[in-house]
């Protein structure tokens, strides 16, 4: 239907509820998406869902040797995602809409919907993911990088818990 969980989608979904009344199923996954981490541990949208990440999981088995990338590119990069969600945090709560539609490779699976700008930048990133594992996933999916945070957030609420019951 040409929705896919992504930042779009969640900025809509706080910005405005559109996305929520307008795809219940993407809103399910959203939220199976959150809850299922915390209970298997692993991202079930990225490693099960997802049809980029698979697009690049599949790329990646073209060749066995994976390059490095250089450690100040791999800083560098971690850095990348934790600002560019900030940034779209202070646009949301100052009220600006943006299109995000085309910072991300998703809408490249809508063919005859997606410009030639997000087709290029899956085909890029599909490319790079032959030589770098899931080189998107990695370092610029902001969606992967929000749920990532909340089962992290979950996971350590829940070691804490633990401590705290044995002592």
């Amino acid at each position: 239907n040409g929705f896919f969980l992504s930042v779009e989608f969640l900025f809509r979904m706080v910005a405005t509820n559109s996305a929520l009344m307008a795809s219940w199923f993407i809103s399910l996954l959203f939220l199976v998406s959150l809850i299922l981490p915390v209970f298997f541990g692993k991202q079930f949208y990225c490693h099960f869902v997802c049809p980029y990440g698979a697009c690049q999981e599949l790329a990646g088995k073209l060749v066995k040797h994976k390059r490095s990338l250089p450690h100040w590119l791999i800083v560098t990069l971690q850095w990348l995602r934790p600002v560019s969600i900030l940034v779209l945090s202070g646009l949301l709560i100052a009220g600006i809409s943006i299109d995000l539609s085309n910072a991300e490779p998703f809408a490249a699976f809508m063919v005859n919907s997606a410009s030639w700008a997000v087709i290029i930048l899956a085909g890029a990133f599909i490319i790079g993911s032959v030589w770098h594992t899931r080189l998107w996933c990695n370092y610029f999916c902001l969606t992967g990088y929000v749920l990532e945070l909340v089962r992290k957030k979950k996971e350590n609420t829940m070691i804490a818990q633990k401590a705290h019951v044995q002592f």
